[in-house]
């Protein structure tokens, strides 16, 4: 590959990977879990230290900012708090206002995996996924919602998995103020 290339590519690559200056909407996390669907099934551990409950038809999750929508969802909530989840079906959608007012963070995939204690979603399948205004495609990507950092690929994880020719990321440009043009060059 052509080291002039990745030279060129990687420090756009590493800010897509480090904590960028937005944020997904922080104050979701505090916001109550709202479950609706066709129909719901539930196991209740009697001493509460773990319950699950599995939503059915037409799942809508929403906290806050945050919107999932799925044909099937399984919540985990232990000690009252810490949850987690899998949703699935045709096709899983994830929508999260940022933090900075500016648009939403949003992706589909076949799958959708949640864990609430590390802010790690993790897409399964057929993954398009936006942020801001930069986008992400291929068979598996990862987000946290706190550092907005992502990983793509197009392999799923776990032994086996042969990845499906490329992932895809599109890079808008950013707007440039009057400051931070180059200097024109002086002729002699």
């Amino acid at each position: 590959m052509n080291r002039r290339l990745i030279a060129c590519a990687l420090p756009a690559v590493a800010a897509l990977l480090v904590a960028g200056a937005a944020r997904a909407e922080k104050a979701d996390r505090d916001q109550e879990m709202s479950i609706k669907a066709d129909r719901f099934e539930g196991v209740d551990d009697k001493v509460k230290v773990r319950q699950e409950v599995v939503a059915v038809g037409n799942v809508v999750i929403t906290q806050g900012t945050l919107k999932v929508t799925a044909d099937r969802a399984t919540v985990i909530e232990e000690n009252g708090r810490n949850r987690a989840g899998e949703a699935t079906g045709g096709p899983v959608s994830f929508r999260q206002k940022r933090d900075d007012g500016n648009g939403y963070n949003e992706g589909v995939a076949d799958r959708l995996e949640f864990d609430e204690r590390t802010s790690d979603i993790r897409f399964y399948s057929n993954v398009k996924f936006k942020i801001g205004k930069n986008a992400v495609s291929g068979e598996y990507a990862t987000y946290n919602s706190e550092t907005e950092a992502y990983t793509a690929s197009n392999a799923l994880p776990g032994k086996g998995s042969v990845a499906r020719g490329q992932v895809e990321m599109i890079l808008q440009p950013t707007k440039r103020d009057a400051d931070s043009k180059p200097a024109a060059k002086k002729e002699k």
